[in-house]
């Protein structure tokens, strides 16, 4: 089979940071752009009500020769102005802020690099957006305010800016209540998904890993890089786990090849004593290499038979043996032989999910398998313990059939250090680095991170969503409420001779809020309705982000929907309160 290799640029290769919150950041984009167009529509509100405020003095100005298109122009210069002041101070925060978001991704063994300084591109890319949005959010108000009625508005007589849809016989709209619904509608559907993705965030959190999570500590140190090598490293690594074990607050350590949520994974060719694979089967299963008391350090209860011992580890496998000098005529000349590990037998302890699945109605304790593709009884693993699942790869991932093997039994290699201890794993640290420094001052410790750290390191992009998106649904409600209170309050500032009249017949305060706060859910209503159809057809889109729910949970869309109403009424008190304490002789000579 012929096969060919594909150059790509270097700066599409692998990178870590991009593959893992790439596909986050981008539907966070989404919701930042639904965020601009709440504000992008309270800022038409503004220039609307601004608009009807001018109204009289735009009819001067066009009564006495001022061309429409000057008028135009004028108000989207203000219009613009307004959105790059907006932008510049939203470029400010963004800088300011950026350190936050770096804290919340993971510094690895390897170093991270993320250019913080200033990026023209993404300087005119905002600006672009400033304008674009200033000019489109300003052009309509524009349009109606010029669009006047002489005579009326020479009075003083204010009227309402409606959407042009009359000429299409369709009824009359007021553009406010118009642009206060679409707020509510994205507002909601902001709220609905940051409540799915910060459930989601929690369901993760309470999940049972298999493990113990807390004071729980992973060393990786290098004594390879010093040349450490077979015995010796094995030697080193001893040596270690038993000075870390007589430490003060540590309880137990042990020594693994994969820790749990570690980011590592190996696996291999397994086939089962009486076990023929099926052809949608993978012939291979995941393993790990651990030492005696590796169970109880990380706290994965052991279900059946016995724990691993030291007697279970050869004590020099081929492997690990010096190889002596020799010819390279000798080396090729030599037969292939295959050599026994001599030595205690071959054991091998597995997880529940390996038990059920090739053992489900009999004891999996006594059953043998080989490392190959073929089984051969002298080099079968003998099963002498079932443990509990645990996940090794990632929270969000079902638990796979896991081997152990000891630790030492397929050769010297670099493992890691896993300690239990009694107080706060960070305390321990620089104990076990001065551990490390009296056997080899060569010898670098490269990470010392507890278990949860690992996990907080797992739910980097659950965490990431949550937290942004929860951000910015709060932001969007607030925007949402600023422009409700505005709309509510100019429909009370126009209404003001009626509320007067009302009063005047005998209406009581309590119904002018009752009706000013009718008005205000009604509006909100309509707008709530378009936001819950929108969520139940693009929350699912967002699938892919939770865990342990559906993207139409009927709790969350309850909960946001309860929120929204309760800001509604909180946000539309004020002005009902102030129209329930308009003086009626007052209110009857208002305009």
């Amino acid at each position: 089979m012929r096969q060919r290799a594909v150059v790509l640029p270097g700066s599409t290769g692998y990178s870590w940071l991009r593959n893992r919150i790439s596909k986050p950041l981008l539907f966070l984009m989404a919701i930042v752009a639904g965020v601009l167009l709440i504000a992008c529509a309270n800022v038409a509100n503004l220039l609307l009500s601004r608009a009807a405020a001018r109204q009289r003095e735009i009819a001067i100005r066009l009564a006495i020769g001022a061309g429409r298109a000057r008028l135009v122009r004028q108000m989207l210069t203000e219009s613009v102005v307004l959105a790059l002041l907006g932008g510049i101070a939203g470029l400010a925060f963004a800088y300011a802020s950026i350190r936050f978001l770096l804290n919340l991704i993971p510094q690895h063994t390897f170093a991270i690099s993320v250019d913080l300084s200033p990026d023209w591109r993404i300087l005119m890319f905002s600006i672009g957006i400033c304008v674009a949005t200033g000019m489109l959010f300003g052009l309509a108000p524009a349009l109606h305010a010029t669009r006047l009625d002489l005579t009326p508005s020479l009075k003083g007589t204010t009227s309402v800016i409606e959407l042009p849809i009359s000429r299409l016989g369709l009824p009359r709209i007021d553009m406010r209540r118009t642009l206060m619904a679409v707020q509510v509608a994205v507002s909601l559907l902001l709220l609905i998904g940051t409540g799915l993705f910060v459930q989601s965030l929690m369901n993760l959190r309470d999940l049972a890993p298999g493990f113990r999570t807390t004071r729980l500590l992973m060393v990786s140190v290098d004594p390879g890089s010093s040349g450490y090598k077979g015995q010796r490293l094995r030697d080193f690594y001893d040596r270690l786990q038993q000075q870390v074990q007589n430490l003060p607050g540590v309880q137990v350590a042990s020594l693994a090849a994969i820790t749990p949520l570690g980011g590592s994974r190996w696996n291999g060719d397994v086939t089962i004593e009486g076990y023929q694979w099926k052809p949608n089967e993978k012939p291979y299963l995941d393993m790990n290499s651990v030492g005696p008391r590796y169970f109880e350090t990380v706290g994965i209860p052991i279900l059946l038979g016995r724990d691993f011992t030291d007697r279970d580890n050869p004590a020099v496998t081929p492997d690990t043996r010096e190889e002596q000098p020799e010819s390279k005529a000798a080396k090729e000349s030599e037969p292939a032989k295959d050599v026994k590990p001599k030595g205690p037998p071959l054991v091998a302890i597995i997880n529940q999910t390996m038990a059920r699945r090739f053992w489900p109605k009999e004891s999996a304790v006594g059953k043998r398998f080989t490392l190959s593709d073929k089984f051969k009884m002298d080099d079968a693993y003998e099963v002498v313990g079932v443990v509990e699942d645990a996940r090794y790869f990632g929270l969000r991932e079902a638990t796979e059939s896991m081997i152990y093997i000891p630790v030492w039994r397929q050769g010297a290699d670099g493992r890691t250090l896993c300690v239990r201890t009694a107080r706060d794993p960070k305390q321990t640290i620089e104990a076990i680095r001065r551990k490390v420094q009296e056997q080899d001052a060569g010898v670098p410790m490269i990470e010392a991170r507890s278990m949860q750290e690992q996990m907080d390191d797992d739910l980097l992009q659950e965490r990431l969503v949550a937290i942004l998106s929860g951000f910015f649904g709060i932001l969007a409600l607030l925007l949402a409420s600023i422009g409700l209170y505005g709309v509510i309050a100019y429909a009370v500032m126009r209404r003001t001779r009626e509320i007067g009249i009302r009063m005047a017949l005998g209406a009581q305060r309590g119904q002018v809020v009752g009706i000013v706060l009718r008005d205000a859910m009604v509006m909100v209503s309509a707008g709530a309705v378009v936001g819950v159809s929108a969520a139940l057809a693009l929350t699912r889109l967002a699938s892919a982000f939770l865990y342990g729910m559906t993207p139409r949970d009927p709790a969350t869309f309850i909960l946001a929907t309860s929120v929204l109403f309760a800001v509604t009424v909180f946000a539309s008190y004020i002005p009902a309160r102030r129209a329930s304490n308009v003086d009626p002789m007052v209110a009857l000579r208002y305009e």
